[in-house]
């Protein structure tokens, strides 16, 4: 998994700039240029959060859990989707819809 280039000027994004995007529209601090999330990416995004949902639920349905264990690993999953979403992102010059 990489972070996310510039589609102009091929600059990698930090973890922190590219989390920072607003309706999947951002600036790239090298060039000046627009950056907006690939329709791809944003279907990748979407994923990350539910692969997390899908484990808490299995996780419950193995064995018994107790309520910390429980709220563990929900803000662990929580911690670790907010990680990965920048790593799923790809920019692109084009505002791109989701459907």
């Amino acid at each position: 998994m990489k972070l996310p280039r510039c589609w102009k000027c091929a600059h990698i994004f930090s973890w922190k700039q590219a989390f920072r995007h607003r309706d999947g529209e951002t600036t790239c601090p090298v060039c000046g240029s627009v950056q907006y999330l690939q329709q791809t990416a944003r279907w990748r995004s979407n994923f990350v959060p539910l692969i997390g949902v899908v484990l808490i639920l299995a996780l419950i349905n193995i064995e018994e859990v107790s309520g910390l264990s429980y709220w563990l690993a929900v803000v662990g999953t929580f911690a670790v989707s907010l990680f990965a979403y920048p790593f799923c992102y790809r920019f692109t010059e084009q505002k791109e819809d989701l459907f």
